[in-house]
């Protein structure tokens, strides 16, 4: 039989889910539910990392079955990565890879986890706040700002797997149901402990510092030690769900910079400003982000922060009577993970506005053991939650015997929800005008035409270029790529392949089932490498406007006439480098403009070794002088202003048009 108490628990539990419901379609319209629309995936909502996500299982759902799960050989090729670092969100990833005999071709589910997300934020806030909140009105209406949470709204559709912020307020559940209710949850604790790591890693730490509060708060002498064992089974659960996701069995790795760069920011509660550009204030105006802050956006909206600092006020005032001391004294594990996590956050670089005003520097393996979660900022969550509790729950106790604490929550909310009221209409409305960026790529009639021509795409360049249009391609049709689009990959390996990818192909040889892609970064990679391998079996050019490419014929490439961002090797045109620093101008020495300066390679080389003149526009300059700078030709031309010369197709007596 269910108890009187777990029956108002679940009917509780319920309506908040409801309210979570509800939430999701104020904030997404109903087609972001669908899981064969794949307009906003492939648009790349927001920024491109749900590019990345899509890719990451599009690759997946065409592995064959194995243990572990998780992995696929067709990204990082040859050696394979986990869709861990995919960021694919490995729970669905493999639920949806075993019904994948049932999917249609065109298939995602980031829809549906954002809308459970939802469901699940607004049970456990209900959970968490009927913990100290009898009537239900006060239990749901405090529920309302947990929903409307702007770090959780930030995150949907732009980091899928970081919007399961439930995780949080489930934890927290379970820590305050034993404080004030002295009931356990073990079960509740070991879910976590599997499930969380299956969602994003960087849940870890939050729900595990909750663990280790619980374990000092609410446990005796007696008990401590058995619940020392359980906290130990639920590390070994977790690290089993990884190794099961093969976050151990391939070459992808955790970062080892980062950390004091993505951090949170001192005005980081009260600055509206975000990565995704969203106004998330009617009131508040924006405030300066230095370094990656922008990732450490924990804005609490300004129905919280009137509602927090009126209460931090009254506490100040009214301290001797109201003895808040007495009561965090009793929530020491508690005190120490929140100032613990917030100092994680911070990190040792503390930034105010776009100021770096402290520095603490650290020995270079604490530096990358803290790197692992670079994206420091975020670890204030637990902290940013238990801010929103403590506010509803005080409001409401401090109104409650003159009737008017549900009129001050519901106060509160409207005055939240007027604040982000125009994030609110940005979030839905970005679904009806994303711009499909990925086109750029698919637009493209050689991309389009050559889909079934090769059978893997190579990058043999050097720039930190992560190519998630060309990995979503490679996905899209069957493809294996070694493009480096990974949240986290191994870099030194990548470079060291791709070196000997490049000394292969500068050999004279060439895999004819391969089709190697440079991005502009790495134009002298690509004119070194062209420059003597173009010809006879081998065609090279530029196409999409973002991409060089080496193709073998091999039969079956096909050069369409009807492509007008296609440029052959033979007809691509010299051009000044576009480079601005304190003394160059796009390219133009500001203290001497007869002076432009041209990438350094063998393409380059093919112009100028031996010119006299230099063509452009019908009009012809004198070369007087040919020089170097590392990763630079400096030519001297005679020419009152070498700006007139810049983005113009140029050529010399060594190479006419």
């Amino acid at each position: 039989m269910v108890r009187q108490g777990q029956k108002k628990k679940i009917l509780l539990f319920l309506c908040g889910a409801v309210l979570g419901a509800v939430t999701f379609f104020v904030l997404f319209p109903l087609s972001s539910l669908d899981p064969t629309n794949l307009s906003y995936v492939r648009g790349g909502y927001v920024e491109r990392d749900i590019i990345q996500h899509y890719a990451g299982w599009n690759f997946y759902r065409n592995e064959p079955l194995s243990f572990p799960l998780g992995i696929s050989r067709n990204m990082s090729y040859p050696e394979g990565a986990s869709v861990v670092y995919s960021d694919s969100i490995p729970l669905f990833a493999v639920l949806f890879r075993l019904a994948e005999p049932l999917l249609p071709v065109q298939f995602q589910y980031f829809g549906l986890f954002v809308f459970c997300s939802y469901l699940l934020q607004g049970g456990f806030s209900a959970l968490l706040l009927s913990l100290f909140l009898d009537n239900p009105f006060s239990v749901l209406t405090g529920t309302i700002p947990f929903l409307f949470s702007p770090i959780l709204a930030e995150r949907a559709f732009r980091h899928t797997s970081l919007t399961a912020h439930w995780l949080i307020l489930a934890a927290l559940y379970a820590y305050f149901s034993a404080k004030r209710e002295k009931r356990r949850h073990p079960g509740l604790w070991i879910l976590l402990a599997v499930i969380t790591p299956l969602i994003h890693t960087y849940f870890l730490p939050m729900v595990y510092a909750i663990r280790l509060a619980d374990l000092i708060d609410n446990e005796n002498r007696k008990t401590r030690l058995r619940s020392a064992a359980g906290l130990l089974l639920c590390l070994m659960l977790s690290v089993f769900s990884l190794f099961s996701v093969g976050a151990f069995s391939t070459g992808s790795s955790g970062s080892s910079f980062g950390y004091g760069y993505f951090s949170m920011n001192v005005n980081a509660i009260f600055n509206p400003v975000s990565a995704s550009g969203i106004r998330w204030s009617r009131i508040l105006p924006p405030l300066p982000q230095g370094f990656g802050t922008y990732e450490g956006f924990n804005y609490l909206g300004f129905g919280m922060l009137i509602g927090f600092f009126s209460i931090s006020i009254h506490l100040l005032f009214r301290f001797k009577k109201e003895k808040p001391l007495r009561y965090a004294a009793s929530h020491p594990g508690l005190l120490f993970v929140c100032a613990a996590l917030t100092a994680f956050a911070v990190s040792t670089t503390v930034i105010a506005n776009n100021s770096a005003f402290i520095r603490i520097p650290l020995p270079q393996k604490l530096y990358e053991l803290c790197s692992t979660f670079r994206s420091s900022g975020r670890m204030f969550w637990p902290v940013y939650y238990l801010v929103f509790l403590f506010t509803v729950v005080y409001l409401e106790h401090r109104f409650s015997a003159k009737s008017l604490g549900n009129a001050v929550l519901l106060l509160i909310t409207c005055v939240q929800l007027f604040d982000l009221s125009p994030a609110i209409a940005e979030k839905h409305g970005s679904f009806s005008h994303n711009m499909p960026q990925f086109e750029i790529l698919t637009d493209s009639p050689f991309f389009r035409e050559n889909a079934d021509s090769y059978s893997h795409i190579s990058d043999p360049g050097t720039s930190p270029f992560r190519g998630l249009y060309i990995a979503l391609w490679a996905s899209e049709n069957g493809m294996t790529t070694d493009f480096p689009f990974l949240a986290r990959y191994d870099a030194e390996r990548h470079l060291a392949e791709a070196e000997k990818t490049k000394e292969f192909l500068l050999n004279g040889q060439i895999d004819p089932d391969t089709i190697y892609l440079f991005s502009l970064e790495d134009e002298s990679v690509f004119h070194d490498i062209a420059y003597f391998i173009n010809g006879e079996g081998v065609r090279c050019g530029q196409v999409a406007g973002d991409f060089f490419f080496i193709a073998p014929e091999n039969g079956r490439l096909i050069i369409p006439e009807t492509d007008e961002s296609l440029i052959l090797y033979e007809d691509i045109p010299l051009i000044v480098a576009d480079y601005s620093d304190d003394i160059w101008d796009h390219g133009v020495l500001m203290s001497q403009p007869g002076t432009i300066t041209f990438l350094n390679n063998a393409f380059t080389h093919s112009f100028f070794d031996g010119a006299t003149e230099l063509y452009c526009d019908g009009e012809t300059y004198r070369i007087l002088r040919v020089w170097e700078d590392p990763g630079y030709v400096m030519v001297d031309v005679e020419v009152p202003d070498g700006h007139i010369l810049t983005g113009k197709e140029l050529t010399t007596d060594r190479r006419p048009s």
